[in-house]
């Protein structure tokens, strides 16, 4: 037996694993951070809500409501998304769309528009 060939073992243990980047991992855990954010800060803005826009609050609620459905509803469906057509992708257009909703809600003219842009499915 040669005594300077190494041993597969020895070589597996020598070779180093590359490093994995927590960037995926954070961006993730901000994403979930807004989620909670978002449906813990929306029932606080109910009042300003019903009269901003004037509606009963069942109607500024069902907004609430609306938009955690959807966003739990989307979650796997985005994951299988992100398998096929590539994840750098599906989150670029993920945020677009995130962007763009966001900016339509905050200057929704009605409580409709507001329904229709939470029940978005970014």
């Amino acid at each position: 037996m040669n005594q300077h060939a190494p041993t597969a073992a020895a070589a597996a243990r020598e070779t180093p694993e590359p490093k994995a980047s927590w960037l995926p991992m954070m961006a993730l855990f901000m994403a979930q951070v807004l989620m909670s954010f978002n449906v813990a800060a929306l029932p606080v803005s109910l009042g300003g809500m019903v009269e901003d826009f004037g509606v009963a609050p069942t109607v500024a609620s069902s907004t609430i409501v609306t938009y955690g459905l959807v966003v739990a509803a989307v979650v796997m469906t985005g994951s299988k998304l992100g398998r096929r057509i590539g994840w750098v992708k599906m989150f670029r257009t993920v945020m677009a769309l995130f962007i763009v909703s966001s900016l339509v809600m905050i200057f929704a003219p009605s409580a409709g528009w507001a329904i229709a842009v939470r029940a978005s499915p970014a």
